[in-house]
């Protein structure tokens, strides 16, 4: 199952970053995966990380917007706009979701945080 997207890091709208999970966004408009929650590794940061990884259209937040992957990546505070990166989906946590308020979103981002992290560790890959 897993799938490999591969891109530059842009600059979004800085939304992950107010509510407390930052996030890396690639273009994904012709990804080969379902759009949801997934956990997912980073590579193109010196190691392989680990992180939580949101692909679709942010419906909670945009109308209409395109197709984009937003990735989490665990303990990791640098900025690497402009950066070539390689997501691997290993797992998804589940469809993606319209939640009525951006509070419910951040209460699912913290529950898949804490998912992927447990997965992750599991798979001796939670950094």
């Amino acid at each position: 199952m897993p799938v490999t997207i591969e891109g530059v890091v842009i600059s979004g709208r800085r939304l992950g970053r107010t509510l407390g999970v930052p996030t890396a966004n690639i273009e994904a408009s012709t990804a080969e995966a379902a759009n949801g929650a997934y956990v997912a590794t980073i590579e193109g940061l010196g190691a392989t990380r680990g992180g939580v990884a949101s692909l679709g259209t942010r419906p909670t937040v945009e109308a209409m917007g395109a197709r984009l992957l937003e990735v989490h990546i665990f303990d990791w505070e640098e900025d690497i706009y402009g950066r070539h990166v390689r997501i691997t989906l290993l797992h998804k946590l589940h469809d993606e979701v319209k939640f009525d308020s951006l509070a419910a979103l951040t209460q699912q981002m913290r529950r898949d945080i804490d998912d992927a992290r447990r997965m992750l560790a599991a798979r001796r890959l939670e950094r």
